[in-house]
C-alpha cells in the first residue's frame, strides 16, 4: 500500500517542477526572442533496502533544463532600434559590466543612459571584436542586413552616416547550448562560439518568443487534471487501508 502512495506522491513532485516550467515560459510569452523551456533529462532511482533494491522508485534529474531553438514569429514595429535575425543564429551579449558574454535572439534594442547598445534586458550588445558598442547622440540610425550599425550623429551634415562598427552574431554551429542559472544561454565548456556574422538581421522587425500560447495552455490544463487524479488515487489508498486495518482490528477482538 504504501508503495502506491509513495509512487502517487513523487508523481505529485514531477508535475509540481513541470507546472513551475510552464508558468516560466507563459510568464514570458510576451518578451521578444524568449527560447520556450524544456524540460531536463532524467531518469529513474530506487530505493535501496539491505542493499537491494524495492519498488520505490524516485524520477531523478540530470543536467539543466533544455530550451527549444524553434524560430519565433517576426513582426513589423518600425522601431528604428528594433532588430531581428531572419536566419538561425545568435546575438552575443554581455550581461552587466563583468557578466560572461551569452548568446541570445532578442532583438529591442535600445541606447542606455551612458550611451552603450542595450537589450530590452538591460545586457550589453557586442560589436564583432567582443566589445560594448557606444552610440553618441544620433538623428538616426541604420543596421545593415549583415550587422553593421550606422548612425548619423547630431550636428552633422544629414545623410552623413558614421560606422561603429558590426553587431557581433555568430551561428555557434557545432557548440551545445544551454540556459544558465541567470536564464542566459551560454555554451556547455569553456570555449565560445567564434563570431561570424553569418545570421542575417531586418531592422524594423522583431522577433517573438517562440512559446506557444495554445500549448501552454493545454500543457497547463492536462497537469492540472493529472493532479487531481493522484490526489483522488491516493484519498482511496488511505481509505483502503484505514479499511484493512479496520478489518484486522475487528479479527483480533
Amino acid at each position: 500500500m504504501d508503495k502506491m502512495i509513495h509512487t502517487a506522491l513523487n508523481t505529485l513532485h514531477n508535475l509540481y517542477d513541470l507546472r513551475v516550467l510552464n508558468s516560466q515560459n507563459m510568464a514570458n510569452m510576451t518578451v521578444a526572442g524568449y527560447r520556450r523551456d524544456l524540460p531536463n533529462e532524467g531518469g529513474t532511482a530506487f530505493l535501496l533496502q539491505d542493499g537491494e533494491a524495492t519498488a520505490k522508485a524516485f524520477a531523478q534529474e540530470t543536467g539543466p533544463w533544455g530550451f527549444s531553438q524553434r524560430l519565433g514569429q517576426i513582426k513589423s514595429t518600425g522601431n528604428e532600434t528594433d532588430v531581428a535575425l531572419v536566419d538561425p543564429g545568435w546575438f552575443i551579449i554581455q550581461p552587466g559590466e563583468d557578466g560572461d558574454p551569452a548568446l541570445s535572439r532578442r532583438g529591442d534594442f535600445s541606447v542606455d543612459a551612458d550611451g552603450y547598445l542595450v537589450n530590452g534586458a538591460g545586457d550589453y550588445v557586442l560589436s564583432s571584436g567582443m566589445s560594448q558598442i557606444s552610440v553618441p547622440a544620433y538623428r538616426e540610425i541604420k543596421i545593415s542586413q549583415i550587422g553593421e550599425l550606422l548612425v548619423n550623429p547630431l550636428g552633422a551634415q544629414e545623410n552623413q552616416f558614421q560606422s561603429l562598427g558590426m553587431i557581433a552574431t555568430t551561428t555557434a554551429k557545432g557548440f551545445e547550448l544551454t540556459k544558465g542559472s541567470d536564464a542566459r544561454i551560454r555554451p556547455k565548456g569553456d570555449e565560445f562560439p567564434p563570431v561570424d556574422q553569418l545570421a542575417h538581421m531586418q531592422q524594423g522587425m522583431l522577433e517573438t518568443s517562440n512559446v506557444n500560447p495554445i500549448e501552454e495552455m493545454v500543457t497547463s490544463l492536462e497537469m492540472q487534471r493529472e493532479f487531481e487524479l493522484n490526489v483522488k488515487f491516493i484519498e482511496a489508498l488511505k481509505k483502503l487501508d484505514e479499511g484493512g486495518a479496520e478489518i484486522m482490528r475487528i479479527a483480533q477482538e
